[in-house]
C-alpha cells in the first residue's frame, strides 16, 4: 500500500568521498540558494546545491576542529571558527580566505552569527566571552562581552540587529548591541534539571525566541520577548540534547537536530511533530534550504541529507524574499489573449458570437431563482424581496429554494455568515446546483477559497449533462478566484503573494482554455476576462507595478473592444445577478482605467489617445460626463486638495513675544518639524517657541508644551514604541516628553554648546528606542540613554562643519550624518567612521539638508538645497551614487521621509511643494501645493496620509493616491460520514471513458510496466495521431513517477484531441510535478468530457479528491465526506478513497510521534472499510488500482492492523488487544496465521 510519509527517505546524500576528519558539526546556505558551506573536524567545504556536488576543500583551520559556520545574509561571506578559538573569514563566491587565521579567543567557538546587515560578525567562546568583529575591516569592535565562568553554546542577532541572544550553559542573556548591556537575563532550560541551553532561534519578526536543551531537558521552549516570559508548554519529542534548531523564512516551520539520530519538523502554530526524518547517528546540525523546501542536515558519521519539506506544511505563501514568477505567467496569459484578439478582431466575427446567446435558456431554472428575488439582485433593492423569503421559508421550512434564494440575497449584501448558513441549510434539505453555487460564492466571500473550490466541484454533479451549465459554472469558479484576490488585498497584503502567482493565474487560465473548447459562448469568455483585466490591472497598482497594470488594462480593452455595441448587461444577466457586476459600465471603465494607468506611468500622449478613442466611441451623454471625469482626473493629480488644516487658533503670548521681538507678523510663525505617533493617535508638531500635541482622529489641539520659552524648535522626534517625544532648539536646549499625556519628563538639558552657535537642527530615536542622538552646529553629535536621558560617551566631533540632520540606520548600527559639506556615516558602537562622501556638495558646492534610509537600509536618500534641488540615492554596500538624481523641486528640499516599506518618497522644498516619489521608477506621482515655503513632512503611520508643514504656520493633511496606498486558511466544515450501502457503480463505463486498452491496464496492476511501454510505443510508431495512446503513455508514465514524460504526454494527446483521458492523465501529472493550480484547471476541463454521466462525474471527483490530498490533506477530506452526501453516488468507492486517505494521515502521525491523533484516523479508516473483508474491491474499483497502484486487497486488513500497532504506541493495551481479536474474528484460517505471527512481534 502507497505510504505518503511513513519512512521518508532523504532526495539526496552529499559526499565527500576523500572525507576523513569526523563529524559534520555545522551547515549554512547562502541566501541565493546556489551554495551550501559544511563544515567538520578540519575542513570546510563548499558545495554546489544544483548539483549536489563538492565545489571546493576549504583549509586555513590545520588540525583543528570547526564548530562554527555562518553565511552573511548579502551573500557575500563565510565565517568558521574552531576548537582552538581562531577565526577565519571566506569570499563565498570564490572559496578563497579573506582573513589569515585570527586568534580571536582563547579557548574555542562554538557558535557565531552574522547581523542582519551584514556588517557585524559576533563569536563566542568557552573563554566566557562574545566579541563583536567588523565584516569591512575584520577588526574587534569595542569591548567584548564578558560573563561569570560559563561556557557559550549560541550567539543569534534579533531580525533588525539591535539584539544579541546568547545561550550558555546556566543562562539566556539579551544584550543591547548598542550600548552593550545587558538587557534581560533567564535561567532557560537550566532552570529543568540543571540543562544546558544549547540553540536558539529567533521569530522572523522577532516577537518570539525559541531555544533548545540538553540530554536533561531535551525540549524547545518559547519565549515572547516583550517579557521574556515562557509561552505556552514545551515542545516535547526528542529524548536526548537537542544540538541545532533552525526556522524557516516565515517562521511558519521549525527544524531541531538531536542525538537521538533524528531531526523532528514541527509546525510552530501547533507545536506539532510534521515528519521525523532518521539519521544513523547523532545528528549535529540542521538548516532550511533558501527556499524553504528543502531541509539539510549532518551527522556523526559524516553524513550531509537533503530533505523534502511535506507539500502540505508548506507556507500559503511564498517566501517574502523569494523568487516571483508572476511577469513570466502572465507574460504567457498575454499571448494566448493576443492570439485570440487577432483571431476576433473582425466585427463580423463577433457578431457571431451574440447570435446565440448560453446563459439565459434554462440557466433561470436550474438556478432556481423566482422572479422577485431576480429583480431584487439585479436592482439592489432587497428588503421586499427579504421579507418574501423569510414568509416562504416560515410556512415552508424545507423548501431548498427559498433558503437558496435567500443565500444569493444575502451575498449581495456581502452578508457571508448568514449567506453560508441558508446555502449550507439548503444543501441539507435537498443538495442541488443552486444551492451549491450559493454555498461556493458565500465560502468565497468568507476567505474559504478551498473549501469553496469544493462546493463549486460539487455543483457540477447536478449540471445533468448540459453544457451551456457547465460553462456557466466554470465561469463563476473563474471570477470567484479574482474576486477572492481583490478581497483579500485590503486586509492582508502579506497573503497577496500566493494570490498572484495562483489564484488570478488560474482564474485566467481557466477563461482561455474554456474558450478554446468546443460549443462554447467566447463572447462570455470575454466578458469574464475583461472584468478579470480590470481586477488584475488594479492589483498590478496597487504593488506598485504601474506598467504591468498599463498591460492589463490595455488587455481588458482589446477584449471588451464590442461591448460598446452590445447588450451584454441582459444577455449574461446571471453574472450581474449573483457578483452585482456593474456591465453596462464594463466597457466605459475599462478604457478610463487605462486612460488613468496610463497617465500614471508618465505616457500623457497615449492617454490623452485612449481618453480620445473612448471619445469618439460614446454617444453625447457619455462625453459629456467622460469630458467631466478627465479634467478632474488631471486636476486631482496635478494640483490635489488637502483633506484637513491643522489649526491653533489661540495666538499664545510666547509666540507673540518672539514675533514681535523678530519684527515678524504672526501669520509668518513657521511650522519647523512634524512627527506622528506609531499607534496613529497622536501628531507633534514645532514652531518658534513651542511644542504642540495634536489628536490625529479628531484634528484638535490637545496641548501646548511650552518649556522651551522663546527658543526657537527645530527639531522632533517621537520613539519608534511610542512612548517618547524629544525637542532640541537653537539654544541647544533638548527636553524629553511622555508621549501618552504630553509631561516633560525631563528639565531643560543643555545639550550642546560652542562658539560657531548650539543650536538643535535635527534628532534621532534608535530604531529601539534606546538611545536618541542630537546634533548641533557646533559639529558635534551626541547619543543619550533614554532610559536616564544621562549622555552616552563622547561625542561625535566633526571639525569646521555645520550639521543639518542625523538618521539612524534601520538596524542601529550605523549613523547617517549630513552636513554643509559632506554625508558621514559612523559606526554606533565603536563611534568609528565608517565612510565620508562629499553628497551634493560636489555639485554646486549645495548643503546635504535632509536624509532617509530605506527600511532594508540597502539605501540612504539625500536631499540638496538651492544649488542642487535633487534627491540622490546611494547604495550602502559602496557608498556609490545610484542612477540620475531625481529632478523635480527647483528651489531647497528641506525634508525628505519614505512610507514605511520604502515604496514612496515625500520631499517638502521652499518651492511651496511636497512632492510624492515613486521609489522604484523615481516618478513623481502627485505634487501638494502650499502658499508658502515647507518645512517639513512626514507619512502618517498608515502610509495612507502625509502631514506637511510651511512657514505660514499651516499644517495639512494629504491623501496617498488611492492606487498608491499599501494594501494591507480554511475553516474546516464538519464532515459527513455517510452510512455504508454495497452496490457497484465503476465498471459500466469507465474502461471506455478512460480508452485504456487491456494490456496497459492488466500491466498497470501487475507492475509489469515494461510490457506495456513496448506496446505503446508500437502503437504510436504506427500512428503518430492517435491521442489514446498517448494518454495510455502518460498513464504509464504516472505509475513509474516520471512526472516529466507523463506530462509531455499527455498535452501531447490533448493537443491531438482534447477528452476526459487526456486532461485526466495531464491533471495527474501536473500534480506529480507539484503544479496544482494548473492540475485543477486539467480536472475541470475533463469535466467538459464526461456527457452528462453521473458515474464518471464522481470517479473524476475522487480523482481530484485523492491528488488534492498529496497537497492538501484537509480539503481532500471535506471533498469526500460531501461528494458522500450527494445524491445517486456510491458510498463504497467514496469510503474506499476515505480509508485510503484516512491510512495515509494516520502513518503521518505515528511518524512524527501524535499517537492519539494517529488512533482517531486508523480507527476512521476501519470504520470506513468495515465491510471490505467481505467485498472484491480490488477488482470493484480497478481503476485506483490502475492511475495509482493501490493495494486494495490489503487495505481492510493494513486499516485494522495499523489501528491496533497506534493503539498500542498510545499506551491503550486493551483496546488494542481488542482490535486484534476483532480482525482474528473476521478472516480465515490461513491469514489468522500470518496476523498471530505480527502481533506477536508487536507486543
Amino acid at each position: 500500500m502507497t505510504q505518503l510519509i511513513l519512512n521518508p527517505k532523504p532526495l539526496r546524500l552529499f559526499e565527500d568521498r576523500e572525507w576523513d576528519d569526523g563529524y559534520a558539526n555545522a551547515i549554512a546556505v547562502s541566501s541565493d540558494g546556489r551554495r551550501m558551506v559544511t563544515a567538520s573536524t578540519s575542513l570546510v567545504r563548499l558545495w554546489d546545491m544544483r548539483e549536489g556536488i563538492l565545489l571546493k576543500r576549504l583549509q586555513g583551520h590545520a588540525r583543528y576542529k570547526v564548530n562554527a559556520l555562518a553565511v552573511s545574509r548579502d551573500g557575500r561571506l563565510i565565517a568558521s571558527g574552531d576548537g582552538q578559538g581562531r577565526l577565519i573569514a571566506w569570499d563565498l563566491n570564490i572559496g578563497e580566505p579573506l582573513t589569515q587565521p585570527i586568534i580571536a579567543h582563547t579557548s574555542g567557538i562554538p557558535s557565531l552569527a552574522f547581523s542582519p546587515d551584514a556588517t557585524l560578525l559576533a563569536t563566542s567562546s568557552g573563554d566566557g566571552t562574545t566579541k563583536l568583529w567588523s565584516t569591512k575591516t575584520w577588526e574587534l569592535l569595542g569591548n567584548p562581552i564578558t560573563y561569570h565562568t560559563t561556557n557559550v553554546c549560541c550567539v543569534r542577532f534579533s531580525p533588525s540587529g539591535a539584539l544579541l541572544a546568547i545561550a550558555t550553559h546556566t543562562d539566556i542573556k539579551i544584550y543591547d548591541l548598542g550600548t552593550r548591556g545587558c538587557v534581560e537575563s533567564f535561567k532557560g532550560h537550566a532552570a529543568f534539571n540543571g540543562s544546558y541551553n544549547k540553540s536558539l532561534a529567533w521569530m522572523p519578526d522577532g516577537t518570539r525566541l525559541f531555544s533548545a536543551g540538553g540530554d536533561t531537558d531535551p525540549t524547545i521552549r518559547e519565549w515572547d520577548t516583550s517579557n521574556w516570559k515562557q509561552v505556552g508548554e514545551p515542545w516535547k519529542g526528542h529524548f536526548k540534547s537537542i544540538q541545532a534548531i533552525s526556522l524557516n523564512s516565515t517562521g511558519t516551520l521549525l527544524a531541531s537536530a538531536s542525538d537521538d539520530n533524528g531531526v523532528r519538523l514541527w509546525r510552530v502554530s501547533d507545536q506539532r511533530t510534521i515528519v521525523v526524518f532518521k539519521h544513523c547517528s547523532a545528528v549535529q546540525c540542521v538548516s532550511f534550504s533558501a527556499d524553504d523546501r528543502r531541509i539539510l542536515s549532518g551527522d556523526q558519521d559524516k553524513a550531509i541529507f537533503e530533505w523534502p519539506v511535506p507539500e502540505d506544511a508548506l507556507p500559503d505563501t511564498r517566501p517574502k524574499n523569494g523568487p516571483n514568477d508572476d511577469s513570466k505567467d502572465i507574460q504567457k496569459v498575454q499571448m494566448m489573449h493576443q492570439a485570440q484578439v487577432t483571431a476576433y478582431s473582425d466585427f463580423k466575427a463577433c457578431s457571431h458570437f451574440v447570435s446565440h446567446n448560453v446563459m439565459q435558456t434554462g440557466l433561470v431554472q436550474v438556478l432556481d431563482i423566482n422572479t422577485d428575488v431576480r429583480n431584487a439582485c439585479i436592482t439592489g433593492k432587497f428588503q421586499n424581496t427579504l421579507r418574501v423569503l423569510d414568509r416562504d421559508i416560515k410556512a415552508d421550512a424545507n423548501n431548498h429554494a427559498s433558503y437558496t434564494n435567500r443565500a444569493f440575497v444575502m451575498v449581495r449584501q456581502s452578508h457571508w455568515d448568514r449567506a453560508l448558513h441558508d446555502a449550507i441549510k439548503s444543501v441539507r434539505i435537498q443538495p442541488s446546483f443552486a444551492g451549491h453555487i450559493a454555498k461556493g460564492i458565500a465560502l468565497c466571500g468568507k476567505r474559504q477559497i478551498r473549501a469553496a473550490r469544493t462546493a463549486f466541484d460539487l455543483a457540477s454533479a447536478f449540471t445533468n449533462g448540459d453544457l451551456k451549465a457547465t460553462h456557466f459554472l466554470f465561469l463563476i469558479k473563474a471570477g470567484k478566484n479574482i474576486s477572492y484576490i481583490v478581497l483579500l488585498l485590503h486586509y492582508d497584503f502579506q497573503t497577496i503573494a500566493l494570490f498572484n502567482a495562483g489564484e488570478h493565474e488560474e482564474a485566467m487560465l481557466r477563461v482561455e482554455e474554456l474558450a478554446a473548447s468546443p460549443n462554447v459562448d467566447t463572447l462570455a469568455c470575454r466578458v469574464v476576462e475583461a472584468y478579470l483585466r480590470v481586477q488584475l490591472g488594479t492589483i498590478a497598482i496597487s504593488n506598485e507595478r504601474h506598467n504591468e497594470a498599463v498591460d492589463h488594462f490595455t488587455a481588458a480593452v482589446n477584449a471588451s473592444a464590442f461591448f460598446y455595441k452590445l447588450a451584454i448587461h441582459s444577455t449574461y444577466e446571471e453574472f450581474v445577478m449573483l457578483f452585482g457586476w456593474d456591465l453596462q459600465s464594463l466597457w466605459l471603465l475599462t478604457n478610463q482605467y487605462q486612460c488613468h494607468a496610463l497617465f500614471r506611468v508618465g505616457r500623457i500622449g497615449a492617454a490623452v489617445e485612449s481618453y480620445q478613442s473612448t471619445m469618439d466611441k460614446s454617444d453625447d451623454d457619455t462625453k459629456a460626463r467622460l469630458s467631466d471625469w478627465f479634467a478632474e482626473m488631471a486636476q486631482c493629480i496635478l494640483n490635489p486638495t488637502h483633506l484637513r488644516l491643522f489649526k491653533d487658533d489661540e495666538q499664545h503670548s510666547d509666540d507673540k513675544k518672539h514675533t514681535k521681538a523678530n519684527g515678524q507678523e504672526p501669520n509668518q510663525l513657521r511650522a519647523n518639524a512634524i512627527a506622528v505617533s506609531p499607534d496613529r493617535k497622536r501628531m507633534v508638531t514645532a514652531s518658534w517657541s513651542m511644542v504642540r500635541l495634536w489628536d490625529m482622529k479628531e484634528g484638535i489641539l490637545l496641548k501646548r508644551l511650552e518649556e522651551h520659552r522663546s527658543s526657537t524648535v527645530d527639531a522632533l522626534g517621537v520613539s519608534r514604541d511610542g512612548r517618547f517625544i524629544a525637542s532640541g532648539d537653537d539654544k541647544g536646549i533638548l527636553i524629553a516628553w511622555d508621549l501618552s499625556i504630553g509631561e516633560s519628563l525631563t528639565h531643560a538639558i543643555k545639550a550642546h554648546t560652542g562658539s560657531t552657535g548650539s543650536g538643535i537642527p535635527s534628532l534621532a530615536f534608535s530604531p529601539d528606542s534606546s538611545l536618541l542622538a542630537t546634533s548641533s552646529r557646533d559639529g558635534t553629535i551626541k547619543l543619550w540613554s533614554t532610559k536616564t536621558w544621562d549622555l552616552q560617551g563622547n561625542p561625535i566631533a566633526l571639525s569646521n562643519t555645520s550639521v543639518c540632520c542625523i538618521r539612524f540606520s534601520p538596524s542601529g548600527a550605523l549613523l547617517a550624518i549630513a552636513t554643509h559639506t559632506s554625508i558621514k556615516i559612523y559606526d554606533v558602537v565603536t563611534r568609528g567612521r565608517v565612510e565620508s562622501f562629499k553628497g551634493h556638495a560636489a555639485f554646486h558646492g549645495s548643503y546635504n539638508n535632509s536624509l532617509a534610509w530605506m527600511p532594508d537600509g540597502t539605501r540612504l536618500f539625500s536631499a540638496g538645497n538651492d544649488t542642487d534641488p535633487t534627491i540622490r540615492e546611494w547604495d550602502t554596500s559602496n557608498w556609490r551614487q545610484v542612477g540620475d538624481p531625481w529632478r523635480g523641486h527647483f528651489k531647497s528640499i528641506r525634508a525628505i521621509c519614505l512610507n514605511s516599506n520604502g515604496t514612496l518618497l515625500a520631499s517638502a522644498s521652499d518651492d511651496n511643494g511636497v512632492r510624492l516619489w515613486r521609489v522604484s521608477d523615481r516618478r513623481i506621482i502627485v505634487v501638494f501645493k502650499h502658499h508658502s515655503a515647507v518645512q517639513c513632512v512626514s507619512f502618517s503611520a498608515d502610509d495612507r496620509r502625509i502631514l506637511s508643514g510651511d512657514q505660514d504656520k499651516a499644517i495639512f493633511e494629504w491623501a496617498v493616491p488611492e492606487e498608491e496606498q499599501i494594501m494591507h486558511q480554511p475553516a474546516l466544515i464538519s464532515r459527513h460520514v455517510p452510512t455504508f450501502v454495497s452496490y457497484t457503480v465503476m465498471q459500466t463505463s469507465l474502461t471506455q471513458v478512460l480508452a485504456i486498452n487491456p494490456d496497459v491496464r492488466n500491466a498497470c496492476i501487475t507492475g509489469n510496466f515494461r510490457t506495456a511501454l513496448t506496446v505503446l510505443d508500437k502503437d504510436i510508431k504506427t500512428d503518430a495521431n492517435n491521442h489514446a495512446s498517448y494518454a495510455n503513455r502518460a498513464f504509464v508514465m504516472a505509475r513509474k513517477s516520471d512526472w516529466d514524460h507523463a506530462l509531455r504526454d499527455a498535452n501531447k494527446s490533448v493537443k491531438i484531441q482534447p477528452s476526459f483521458a487526456g486532461h485526466i492523465s495531464k491533471g495527474i501529472s501536473l500534480c506529480g510535478k507539484k503544479q496544482v493550480q494548473a492540475a485543477r484547471i486539467s480536472f475541470d476541463l475533463a469535466s467538459l468530457f464526461t456527457n452528462g454521466d453521473l458515474k464518471t462525474d464522481h470517479f473524476l471527483f475522487l480523482i481530484r479528491a485523492r491528488h488534492t490530498f498529496l497537497i492538501y490533506v484537509l480539503q481532500a477530506m471535506l471533498r469526500i465526506g460531501e461528494l458522500a452526501a450527494c445524491p445517486n453516488v456510491d458510498p463504497v468507492a467514496c469510503r474506499v478513497v476515505e480509508a485510503y486517505l484516512r491510512v495515509q494521515l494516520g502513518n503521518m502521525a505515528l511518524d512524527g510521534a501524535r499517537h492519539n491523533e494517529a488512533v482517531e484516523h486508523f480507527t476512521a479508516a476501519v470504520n470506513a472499510s468495515a465491510s471490505f473483508s467481505k467485498l472484491s474491491i480490488h477488482s470493484m474499483y480497478e481503476e485506483f488500482v490502475v492511475l495509482f497502484g493501490w493495494d486494495l486487497k490489503s487495505l481492510w486488513q493494513t486499516a485494522n492492523k495499523q489501528q491496533c500497532l497506534a493503539l498500542f504506541r498510545a499506551g491503550s493495551f486493551g483496546a488494542g488487544i481488542k482490535a486484534y481479536q476483532s480482525i482474528m474474528d473476521n478472516i480465515d484460517e490461513d491469514m489468522k496465521a500470518d496476523l498471530h505471527t505480527w502481533f506477536a512481534a508487536l507486543k
